[in-house]
């Protein structure tokens, strides 16, 4: 029965989608003057609405309707009215102008691909097999993405001043800038709302230069009003653009940003030191040889039937399965192998310089050292324990004793000390899940106990510099100099309590992901080449609040796109206009053009030959 209901029920929907589609065939007529284009009943102010200049036939593919075939009547305006020309509302509704694909299509395509990540491949069969099936090249959907991003900055650039009202309204506005790059690509550099979580504006640009960054800032000052509060990295191009483009708005670093180039400059010695040491003293290469010679003794006896492993059971407290034998002593042996492997585990997920993981391995392996010591230190363990137990403490005491592995561990454990306590008073502890990414937003009224904190460590620290051993004052000198260096603008300056970019860079982090799933691979280069900076826009659609003020609901995504190409520049300009930043290129039918170098050779000449002359 529930069989015959499912067929039943797949039989109809699917005579229900059949009939709901239009017919194959037939060419529908679109006109300005028709008042019910579908029964062609004319309108009864006909005149009013111009002559006829010519009738153009296209076919149309949209989501909703299929592909048909549609006849426009383009009508000359009357003189009274300035004799524009005038075309039919209801195709403009539903397509571009001179375009063959729908507004519904291009708005599916860009949401599937950029905030799914949805490959072409997938969503072209989907619409093979849909119904109505649509056929759609894989080039022209790829060109239709390209479309959904110039309507996307059409529509945002015209909601500005509803946005700006909405900022206005919310409190103080603080802006977080910064710029994202892949090897070899251009930078796209973002200005971000820090309180409502929004991306307010995206420019691609060579490199991270005040020249470009500056126009950036004002064009976004015009459009969403001067922010109370500016927050970006350490960079002094960061810097000397705000000071140019917006004086007078206070502007300051990122905390986390700061702690990072702090703890870089820390670590960067006794990392070095302690990684080459270790590199030297080949311990990791022994340890993995040992693992695998013993790894492939268990593997061979237990298929023999000669041992069985112990260990598992016996840490969860269960009663031995069989009697006691040599693989106990080697399953020990795996078992401080595993552990001191597992440093990563002492991390936060914070990334270096937050989590240092070559200390970490240290750290393990003098713990590991030290209770293998304990073992072994027992008799009746000692005389049973397989002597690649014995042969690990022999190389972890030479580890351990290795006097430079002793000085590099030091300066290592004293610069963790400094930066631990930085951290302490800038409160950038892990709590968040994903830390890299947490705000670490302050309360109010916490951005002065920060400070208060801060400035009581630069005053231990500057006492500490004048004494103690050589790397303690080096460690406590590294750490005074980026304090008093970026003292003035360490200052929270925004009263939302915000003092990092992280809400940015996990909004650059959701744009890449995105593009990550629909190409199915990790370098991002030829994107970044060849997508324009609306891009970095998309992530914008995950935010509810966004999504009202602009569009309403995403599902009207296609009816914002309609009625945004009614104003401002088209299309085919602004392809032009953002398309590779590989300057020096000429396209291919220019290189095979015949005669093309002594084209090349005579237009230089004179054009130089016309510089001449102006010059003189």
């Amino acid at each position: 029965m529930a069989d015959l209901v499912r067929d039943l029920l797949h039989q109809h929907v699917g005579q229900l989608q059949q009939s709901g589609q239009l017919p194959q065939g037939v060419c529908y007529t679109f006109d300005l003057a028709d008042a019910t284009v579908d029964q062609g009943l004319a309108s009864p102010d006909q005149a009013a609405q111009g002559t006829v200049q010519k009738t153009v036939r296209r076919t149309v593919t949209t989501l909703a309707h299929g592909t048909f075939q549609a006849r426009e009547t383009i009508r000359q305006g009357p003189p009274e009215k300035g004799s524009s020309t005038r075309r039919s509302e209801e195709l403009a509704r539903l397509v571009p102008a001179g375009c063959r694909y729908g507004y519904d299509l291009i708005a599916h395509v860009g949401v599937e691909s950029f905030l799914h990540g949805r490959r072409l491949s997938d969503m072209q069969r989907q619409f093979a097999a849909g119904q109505p099936s649509i056929k759609v090249p894989l080039s022209t959907l790829d060109e239709l993405r390209r479309k959904f991003l110039f309507y996307l900055g059409q529509v945002h650039r015209q909601a500005a001043p509803r946005l700006a009202e909405s900022l206005r309204e919310q409190g103080p506005v603080a802006w977080l800038i910064d710029g994202t790059i892949e090897p070899g690509t251009p930078v796209f550099f973002g200005i971000y709302e820090a309180r409502l979580r929004m991306l307010l504006g995206a420019w691609k640009m060579p490199t991270e230069n005040s020249t470009s960054i500056t126009p950036a800032l004002r064009e976004a000052a015009g459009q969403f009003g001067v922010p109370d509060s500016i927050l970006h990295d350490l960079s002094r191009t960061m810097s000397a653009a705000c000071e140019e483009a917006l004086a007078g708005v206070p502007h300051g670093v990122c905390h986390f940003h700061f702690a990072r180039d702090v703890g870089d400059d820390l670590y960067q010695k006794p990392q070095t030191a302690l990684t080459k040491r270790l590199r030297a003293l080949k311990l990791q290469v022994r340890l993995r040889e040992q693992r695998k010679t013993q790894t492939a003794w268990l593997r061979t006896h237990c298929q023999r039937g000669e041992a069985s492993r112990l260990l598992d059971g016996l840490l969860r407290g269960e009663p031995p399965q069989c009697a006691w034998n040599e693989t106990l002593g080697r399953e020990v042996l795996l078992a401080f192998h595993s552990w001191m492997l597992d440093y990563a585990a002492d991390g936060t997920r914070q990334g270096y310089p937050f989590d240092p993981h070559v200390l970490y391995l240290h750290r393990r392996l003098v713990r590991g050292h030290a209770a293998l010591a304990r073992l072994l230190s027992r008799g009746t363990v000692s005389a049973c324990a397989p002597q690649a137990l014995h042969n690990l403490r022999e190389q972890l005491d030479a580890y351990i004793q290795d006097a430079q592995i002793v000085s590099a561990a030091h300066h290592y454990e004293m610069a963790a000390w400094a930066f631990s306590r930085l951290r302490e008073a800038l409160r950038l502890s892990a709590a968040d899940t994903n830390p890299m990414r947490a705000a670490y937003r302050l309360e109010s009224g916490e951005g002065h106990e920060v400070m208060a904190s801060l400035a009581a460590l630069r005053e231990e620290l500057r006492e500490r510099s004048r004494g103690g051993d050589e790397i303690d004052r080096e460690v406590c000198t590294i750490v005074l100099t980026h304090v008093d260096k970026y003292w003035p603008q360490l200052l929270p300056t925004s009263g939302g309590g915000h003092r990092t970019t992280n809400d940015l860079e996990s909004h650059w982090g959701v744009a890449k992901r995105g593009c990550r799933h629909t190409q199915g691979g990790r370098k991002l280069t030829r994107t970044f080449e060849a997508l324009p900076a609306e891009l970095m826009l998309v992530p914008n659609l995950e935010n509810p609040h966004y999504v009202e003020i602009v569009f309403g609901s995403l599902d009207q995504l296609a009816e914002k796109f309609s009625k945004a190409s009614s104003t401002g520049i088209r299309y085919p300009a602004w392809r032009r206009d953002n398309g590779s930043l590989n300057l020096g290129r000429l396209p291919h039918r220019t290189l095979r053009r015949e005669n093309f170098l002594e084209d090349l050779i005579e237009t230089y000449d004179a054009q130089c030959t016309a510089e001449t002359s102006k010059a003189a």
